[in-house]
């Protein structure tokens, strides 16, 4: 449904050993449950700054109040509490804990495995350990979608997006968590999921728009793009049912 949106499960977690402050700063954008360009709208920052300061930031202090107050918009926050979760001091919703405990106290979310674009290649994929995406079931019975027939990949550097998938509402972008119905038949103009045998890249083109001679385009900003030239060549998985989680 165009414009449905819906309200993530908050999960409550505290600092760990291995968690660095990008990671806390990622965490409470995901928990707002929004994408990294979304982020970037809200803020009044580029999507690249504020995946530059999840990756990077390791003090608070190296922050510059502007982009404080900016992230504090965006997260509906204040900008001592955003420096107070970049430093750890603050608990926040964000990722950490076990997906069955989260599904007792929220049974509309599904938690999901989350693989890597290569894995769509594999006989026997491997998830990323530690990472997991919630999608609100109430959507998947909008695509008629069991759980085991769901399958979501990280837009990481096994992926390429085509240009027409680019200008699409709500595109993927670098780190996106993508879900995919195995089974749902695809809507005319949206976002599909295929394996590119030849290239071994998992690539997202738009149904029903997408041709031959199809420009695709790395997540990575700076890297070239490269000409897929027949779309027969590519292996459907499904359509993105949502993007997020």
């Amino acid at each position: 449904m165009v414009g449905q949106t819906y309200e993530k499960p908050s999960r409550l977690i505290t600092m760990t050993d291995t968690e660095t402050p990008g990671d806390r700063l990622k965490a409470l954008r995901e928990a707002r449950g929004l994408s990294l360009r979304e982020a970037g709208r809200l803020a009044g920052l580029s999507h690249a700054t504020i995946q530059q300061l999840e990756r990077g930031v390791s003090n608070p202090d190296n922050v510059q109040e502007g982009t404080l107050n900016a992230l504090a918009r965006a997260y509906n926050k204040t900008p001592q509490a955003i420096r107070d979760v970049i430093a750890g001091r603050e608990p926040y919703a964000g990722a950490g804990v076990e997906g069955a405990a989260l599904l007792e106290s929220h049974p509309d979310w599904a938690v999901l495995p989350v693989y890597s674009g290569a894995s769509a290649g594999a006989v026997a994929p491997q998830s990323i350990p530690g990472e997991e995406a919630f999608v609100p079931r109430e959507r998947m019975r909008q695509r008629r979608t069991m759980v085991g027939d769901a399958v979501t990949y990280l837009m990481d550097h096994h992926c390429l997006i085509s240009e027409e998938a680019r200008r699409a509402p709500k595109a993927p972008v670098l780190d996106d968590k993508m879900t995919v119905s195995k089974t749902a038949e695809p809507e005319p103009g949206e976002l599909i999921a295929s394996w590119w045998p030849a290239a071994e890249k998992l690539v997202i083109t738009r149904y029903g728009v997408d041709g031959n001679d199809v420009v695709c385009y790395p997540p990575s900003v700076g890297k070239p793009p490269v000409m897929l030239p027949l779309t027969e060549d590519l292996l459907p998985i499904g359509p993105i049912i949502f993007r997020g989680g």
